[in-house]
């Protein structure tokens, strides 16, 4: 009974703790393919093959805007997404490895040469929130 109690009060404070984080995906142009969505947590994560992200969601597109909900410890976090449009579970990139399907990143930092920094992609969850992440295409 002592562990059941323990196991119940674990699960109430990680839940007490926890802010929901709501991702609205906009500028979708095909209900083709997937969302794949990857939350970083910590730099040496965020755009490195190879390494996984803190959290990663995919999920079929339904419509123009999809709305993902996750919940979150209070911290600092990045997102990186793109538009599966093959279904083939990648980015893909032309032959200079710029993406031929729609991206995104968190705070929606203008794309120039490169994509944004995490530094640049970063946001704080400190309280349920709400954040839009458009996405793009170079070409």
């Amino acid at each position: 009974m002592k562990k059941m109690v323990i196991i119940f009060l674990g699960f109430f404070s990680f839940n007490l703790f926890a802010y929901q984080l709501s991702i609205h995906v906009k500028k979708i142009k095909s209900i083709e393919g997937d969302v794949a969505i990857a939350i970083h947590n910590e730099e040496r994560t965020y755009l490195k093959d190879g390494e996984k992200p803190f959290k990663a969601i995919v999920r079929k597109i339904t419509s123009d805007e999809e709305i993902f909900q996750v919940d979150l410890a209070e911290g600092s976090y990045a997102i990186t997404l793109f538009h599966d449009l093959n279904g083939n579970q990648k980015l893909d990139t032309n032959f200079l490895g710029i993406p031929k399907e729609p991206f995104g990143f968190s705070n929606n930092k203008k794309i120039v040469f490169g994509p944004p920094s995490y530094e640049e992609s970063l946001f704080d969850i400190d309280s349920d929130k709400e954040i839009d992440v458009f996405l793009k295409t170079i070409f």
